[in-house]
């Protein structure tokens, strides 16, 4: 029997799948809280800029950093640490699958230090030191058609020991703007109903999706194989080849890219402002904007789904709380005219956002130890 993941809500990934289905389920996105062990960069960095905008008494070291954070060149600093990311390089350490990765050519498959899911683990080209891919697009087809076999077998491994809670394997890739450029995925589980599961997960009667998305929908080709959603677009892999699907993906891309460009052009006043569009990217728009790249393997369907970030809205300074859940979940404005326009909520991703923060009196025992199982049935499956 194939089963919706949530009893109770509709999500993301059953749209366009069981939208024929008349039960009066309720629209709910599922939200993860990661425990980790110690506090992510974009925490601090929110943190830091607060407390200079509150005009709160700073090291001289921390002034520094907020000068770079302001201007954007403790990013840069960053990428140039590296010819291109840690992750082709020999400082890039994972604890990887040995048995279950060698049963595949191009991929491997590990378990990250930080997962955006609960027992989420982490995929990457075996050969990425080599190829230096960044984008889904860019995959031969060889490697594509791996990455379906590896989700499927994924599943049909796991889900008998899951006692029939697993339904799906969802791997999310993020392009354009990220730390880490080498091709890599963030693995989930999609298990029925964790929200009950008390590891971090809980789903939120909303429905987020950036408002520009419709423009960007407008200028993607009109196709029946392409469905057109308010979060993004979505595909489905028995209705077009892997040389089409992968079009597709670069052509959207191209049209998120070209909006990313002109905001940037617009902030930094080298562009005029022509139209509300225009405008509206000018105020809203992001110096960091993503395409979300969802694989999933769901009721016995595999879905390419995209899902752009390219603008948010502000957050008044007085409405933020100082509690690490409200802080990571924002980004900067480098170019706020005042405190009300200095924050962007950023809850990312947009589908399934993952908040990561470091709570030490938090125990991950139960996680720890479904992570555990995972490593070793996997690993002695082979």
């Amino acid at each position: 029997m194939i089963e919706d993941e949530s009893s109770k809500y509709k999500t993301f990934f059953d749209i366009g799948i069981n939208d024929n289905d008349n039960s009066k389920k309720k629209f709910a996105v599922l939200r993860y809280t990661i425990n980790c062990y110690k506090r992510k960069k974009r925490l601090i960095y929110n943190e830091l800029i607060k407390r200079y905008i509150s005009n709160e008494k700073l090291e001289q070291e921390e002034l520094i950093k907020i000068k770079k954070i302001l201007d954007g060149s403790i990013y840069e600093e960053r990428r140039k640490k590296y010819s291109h990311c840690i992750l082709c390089t020999d400082h890039f350490k994972i604890n990887y699958f040995e048995r279950f990765s060698s049963k595949f050519k191009y991929w491997d498959i590990g378990e990250p230090t930080i997962p955006y899911s609960p027992y989420g683990l982490m995929i990457y080209l075996k050969e990425k030191n080599k190829l230096q891919l960044e984008d889904i697009q860019d995959l031969p087809n060889e490697y594509l058609e791996e990455l379906l076999q590896i989700e499927k077998e994924l599943y049909d491994k796991l889900y008998p020991i899951s006692k029939k809670k697993l339904v799906g394997i969802n791997i999310l890739f993020n392009q354009l703007s990220k730390s880490e450029l080498c091709i890599h995925g963030h693995v989930e589980f999609m298990i029925k109903d964790i929200d009950k599961d008390g590891v971090g997960a809980e789903y939120v009667l909303e429905r987020p999706f950036d408002k520009f998305t419709e423009i960007i929908n407008s200028k993607m080709i009109n196709a029946k194989e392409i469905l057109k959603i308010p979060e993004g677009i979505k595909m489905d892999f028995d209705n077009l080849s892997l040389n089409e699907i992968k079009d597709y993906v670069a052509k959207y891309e191209n049209i998120i890219k070209c909006y990313f460009e002109r905001v940037k052009g617009l902030k930094s006043k080298k562009i005029k402002i022509l139209s509300e569009e225009d405008l509206y990217l000018y105020k809203h728009g992001m110096l960091s904007a993503m395409n979300f790249v969802y694989i999933t393997y769901y009721k016995e369907k595999f879905i390419l789904s995209n899902v752009p970030q390219l603008t948010l809205d502000f957050v008044p300074f007085d409405e933020i709380k100082d509690t690490q859940f409200d802080l990571y979940n924002l980004s900067i404005n480098r170019y706020y005219d005042s405190r009300n326009n200095l924050f962007m909520r950023n809850i990312s991703p947009t589908v399934r956002p993952s908040t990561k923060i470091c709570e030490p009196m938090i125990k991950n025992d139960r996680i720890l130890e479904t992570n555990k199982k995972i490593y070793n049935m996997l690993e002695k499956l082979y």
